[in-house]
């Protein structure tokens, strides 16, 4: 679990967001590429309303 703790937090260093991070981070264990993690979370970054709440 630490390493995919560590990898989240270290594409959000890279500039992903919390959802692309989080989510990339976990990819592998659901059958999806990193690219493809990183392209399907991308819009739910911003939260509802882009008001990063929820």
């Amino acid at each position: 679990m630490e390493d995919r703790i560590a990898k989240a937090v270290a594409l959000f260093k890279e500039g992903y967001n919390c959802s692309q991070s989080v989510v990339a981070a976990f990819a592998d264990l659901y059958g999806f590429s990193e690219e493809q993690a990183l392209r399907m979370s991308a819009s739910f970054g911003g939260g509802i309303g882009r008001m990063r709440q929820t």
